[in-house]
């Protein structure tokens, strides 16, 4: 959205104005040239408030993935030019993070395949990546229903950081029950099955072999 005050902006009419200048406030570790630079909007271009420009360039900033809340607001409009703020709020930045209801040894795995960096803004995207690599860890156990949740709270230590804490529900693995072939014509199933070294069916009499689906 735009909005400041000003009396003289009269958002039931669309004025056309020159840009006089740009600027970024509310950001403290991105590079403020670059995030004009992606909004589109630049010193002496043209444009209507309200426009679509301004729309675009709001658009342009949310799909970065990197900030809570983008406004952009006149601060001040002289002859036909108008100078524009663009307010952002950054998403935190990640603190810590934890899992809870896995074994250490587990989470020491985890931990080196999940490659998430202290310091860094915490995204949805980051959080989708981590929570795919964490289920994919236990589908490659054998454990095809594992659940992942994520819990994030606010480091009292750090403006504006996150901890993050990873639950873990595994549940039971999936075991093969049995195998079935169709259109053998050639070679018998049992023949087959020995084939399969590493896929076996569960059997009373084999307990101990293993028949987890991968």
């Amino acid at each position: 959205s735009i909005g400041d005050g000003l009396d003289n902006l009269d958002y039931s009419k669309p004025v056309e104005y020159e840009i006089g200048g740009v600027i970024i406030d509310g950001v403290k570790y991105l590079d403020h040239s670059v995030l004009i630079a992606l909004s589109g909007l630049h010193v002496g271009q043209t444009i209507k408030v309200p426009g679509d420009k301004i729309s675009k360039a709001i658009e342009r900033l949310w799909k970065q993935g990197l900030f809570s809340d983008v406004k952009i607001v006149a601060t001040k409009i002289v002859a036909d030019k108008i100078f524009l703020e663009i307010q952002l709020v950054e998403r935190p930045r990640l603190a810590s993070f934890t899992f809870k209801g896995i074994k250490k040894g587990e989470a020491d795995d985890i931990r080196e395949k999940i490659k998430l960096i202290r310091g860094t803004q915490v995204t949805d995207n980051t959080l989708s990546r981590a929570k795919g690599t964490i289920k994919n860890y236990y589908i490659g156990k054998g454990f095809l229903n594992a659940e992942v949740e994520v819990v994030q709270t606010p480091d009292t230590a750090l403006i504006n950081h996150v901890n993050l804490q990873f639950n873990v529900k595994k549940h039971g693995k999936v075991k093969i029950k049995s195998i079935d072939f169709e259109g053998n014509t050639v070679f018998s199933d049992e023949k087959l099955r020995r084939a399969m070294k590493d896929t076996k069916r569960k059997r009373w009499y084999g307990m101990f072999k293993p028949s987890k689906y991968l």
